[in-house]
Parts: C-alpha cells; structure tokens; sequence
C-alpha cells in the first residue's frame, strides 16, 4: 500500500464509517487511527450519539443501553440524536480546520435508518440533514451476521436477529443516494482493515 501521508492536503477530512451494530467498525477505527498516527496523520476520533454531549446524551445512553426506564418514543430518540449531532457542529468544523482528519462510527445517515425501522414519516428529517458538515467518504461496513461477542442484551438492535437484519437492508438501500462505499465486515479483521485504507486512498487522494 502506498504511502497515505502522500495524499494529505491541509484541511483536514471527514469520514464516517457505518453498519449495523457488532461488525467491528470501533475496532477497525481503533486500529485506523494507530495508522494514522505512526504516519503523523493527525485525526480525531468521534462517534454518535455522543452520551457525554449535554442535554442528549444520557436520554439517548437510556434508550439504548438501561432498558428506555424514561420512556422515550421512537420518534423522540430520532429528534435527539439529531440534536446530539448537531449540537457538535461546531466542534467538527473546528477539528476539520485545523487540518485534523476525523474519523466517525455513525452519523445522520443512522437517523433515517432508526425511522424506517418504526415505519414513521422521515419528511421531517430531509431539512435537518442539508445542516450538517458533510462527510468526503462515508463507509457502510455490511455483514450477514454481527459478532456475537459484542452483543448487549439490553440494547434493541441487538438482541432481535430480525430487526438486525432489516436495518442492514435499509442501509444497502441507500448506498446509491448517499454514495456509500461497502466493505465485507464480517471476515478477518486484517482483510477489512486492508480493504477500509483502500477505500480512503482511492476516494481521497
């Protein structure tokens, strides 16, 4: 592989990868950044919903992980997730300016998947998405079955195969509108890795 130090210009770049739950995209971007840095790539790591980010990011860390104890609705998660994100803007524009590449698991994109998965009418979501920073390569990592070590019992993606499964449909589907590059996720995790650094050094160069 060449060199990806050689392709850097002095903003930095905005990737996002995507896919289902437990198909190791935290872990290939742990090891994304570990590449980076011994090339003297400066980069961020981000990832979505932000539980830290105040006033959303202990409602959304409910829903998803402490059984929704507050009783938030399907629609009401959508509208803070949007809120979470976009409540960071600023920092991700900063970060880009500066000349730092970020690289982040999940993004707007995982809010019309979450909508269509409750069938509600995602009208409302179109406006919001023209306010974010758009990303230069969004990734969708695609597997038939997530890693069953990861698995978070109280998570609701997690624990139905079926409802795990339509939402890797729905991100299939909307590879072509939104451009999204797909790596096999569930092989070898050196094989994807490899497949992930020539997905950034053929679409950033």
């Amino acid at each position: 592989m060449s060199n990806l130090a050689t392709n850097i210009v002095n903003n930095g770049k905005f990737i996002v990868i995507y896919g289902m739950n437990n198909l190791g995209k935290t872990t290939k971007i742990n090891l994304l950044k570990k590449y980076f840095l011994q090339r003297n790539i400066s980069i961020d790591i981000l990832k979505f919903p932000n539980y830290n980010l105040k006033p959303t990011g202990h409602k959304l860390f409910n829903y998803s992980h402490q059984g929704n104890t507050l009783k938030i609705s399907p629609k009401q998660t959508i509208k803070l997730a949007i809120q979470n994100q976009l409540d960071f803007q600023p920092e991700i524009k900063r970060i880009l300016e500066k000349g730092t590449w970020i690289v982040c698991e999940n993004y707007f994109l995982d809010n019309i998947i979450w909508g269509q998965m409750h069938d509600l009418n995602m009208d409302f979501l179109i406006n919001e998405i023209e306010t974010y920073i758009q990303p230069d390569l969004s990734i969708l990592f695609d597997g038939k079955e997530q890693f069953s070590s990861g698995i978070d019992p109280n998570h609701p993606y997690e624990t139905d195969q079926k409802i795990w499964n339509k939402g890797r449909g729905l991100y299939l589907n909307l590879c072509n509108d939104y451009n999204l590059q797909t790596i096999q996720a569930d092989r070898d995790k050196e094989k994807v890795f490899i497949d992930l650094i020539k997905q950034i050094q053929l679409n950033l160069k």
